[in-house]
């Protein structure tokens, strides 16, 4: 165990002093801060718009509780009442802008640098030693083979963390600084969306190191992850492309312009009862095959979505920061969809897959480095 922590606190301090390290964690720290400032000034922009939202909606809100009333006098449809006064909710509780939605800005410098650099601590880790020579005289010590591998991917994990964390405490104090002072769900959603950009961060490390242990040469290790860098982050984008291709056309609505139109005299002929029956049908048949389609396109977006950490990413970080249930095209079709904020365990929890995703890609990714380590040649 001595050993191993030895190894780790060496190779921790060549990271975070390492030129290429402090220069990327330099671009992240800067794009943070422009992040957040941007982020904010959209906060203020959205809650003036809030504001004036609410000052808009107080004609509508005496219209609208004048037709509950009415409503309710008549005897009409409960169903119906029940959808006027959600209006009514929602006029008197507009959707509020939240400090989470700052957080938006800060994605992109955790999606593309921290991949980045990610990937510039790991590329090299094994095959820089190999090609130097140290390798061969570091295991020719009283050390065993495990621990120079776990050794250096607990110093890099360790980094990330350090790295992420500082980040964090750097975003914190901007908003602190402005008066703003997020508690409750909204720091639990912005501590989840940091924890998740180190589980994204590790994992580009973790193939990055078993990238350099399969490796002979930097050159090769550099240019295989820029190759997986760039196909990972064209998938979130080819995805839904791939699905459509998959799932085929999309269902095609029943005609009813028969029925609705006038006879050549100009008088119009309501449907009969069969002629009811059978669009009836054929609208429910038709609406059945539309909410099939959206979850098959769905799931299928899903399974491609796996292949890739930033899709992962993606996912998750949307269902930390987003409030509102993600958008389900089925749901929303079905009229089942609702607009009310959530807490997070209700927003984040659905998307388990994803993290667990990005946990087995880590763990396989360590488990790969640990083997082809522990029977590589040296040399």
């Amino acid at each position: 165990m001595s050993g191993i922590l030895t190894i780790a606190e060496k190779e921790l301090r060549d990271f975070v002093t390492g030129k290429r390290f402090l220069i990327i964690f330099s671009i992240i720290v800067i794009m943070t801060i422009f992040g957040v400032i941007t982020g904010m000034q959209d906060y203020d922009r959205q809650l003036e718009q809030y504001k004036q939202q609410q000052a808009q909606n107080q004609p509508m809100i005496a219209s609208m509780q004048k037709q509950i009333a009415d409503a309710e006098a008549r005897g009409d449809d409960p169903a119906m009442i029940q959808g006027m006064k959600d209006q009514l909710d929602y006029l008197f509780n507009p959707w509020m802008p939240s400090i989470v939605d700052i957080f938006y800005r800060v994605s992109t410098p955790m999606s593309m640098a921290g991949a980045v650099l990610a990937i510039v601590m790991g590329f090299d880790l094994i095959t820089r030693e190999r090609e130097e020579g140290s390798l061969k005289q570091l295991l020719t010590r009283p050390i065993y083979r495990d621990t120079v591998i776990i050794g250096k991917a607990i110093a890099g994990i360790l980094a990330i963390v350090i790295m992420i964390g500082a980040t964090f405490l750097i975003a914190m104090a901007i908003l602190l600084i402005n008066s703003m002072v997020p508690a409750g769900d909204d720091l639990l959603r912005i501590l989840a969306f940091f924890g998740i950009s180190v589980l994204f961060v590790v994992c580009y490390f973790t193939l990055s190191l078993m990238v350099s242990t399969i490796t002979r040469s930097s050159t090769l290790a550099i240019l295989c992850m820029l190759g997986l860098f760039l196909i990972f982050f064209a998938v979130p984008n080819i995805s839904y492309e791939v699905t459509a291709l998959i799932t085929g056309p999309y269902p095609i609505q029943p005609d009813t312009s028969s029925i609705y139109q006038p006879s050549f005299d100009g008088n119009y002929t309501p449907p009969t009862e069969a002629q009811t029956a059978a669009m009836n049908e054929a609208q429910w048949k038709y609406q059945n095959e539309t909410i099939a389609y959206y979850k098959k396109q769905q799931q299928i977006n899903d399974i491609i979505s796996y292949l890739s950490p930033q899709s992962s990413y993606n996912a998750l970080y949307q269902a930390a920061l987003n409030r509102q249930k993600q958008w389900d095209p089925a749901e929303a079709y079905a009229g089942h969809w609702s607009q009310k904020p959530l807490p997070i365990d209700q927003t984040l929890f659905p998307k388990w897959s994803y993290m667990l995703t990005l946990l087995a890609e880590i763990t396989a990714a360590l488990g790969l480095s640990y083997v082809l380590f522990m029977r590589a040649d040296a040399t």
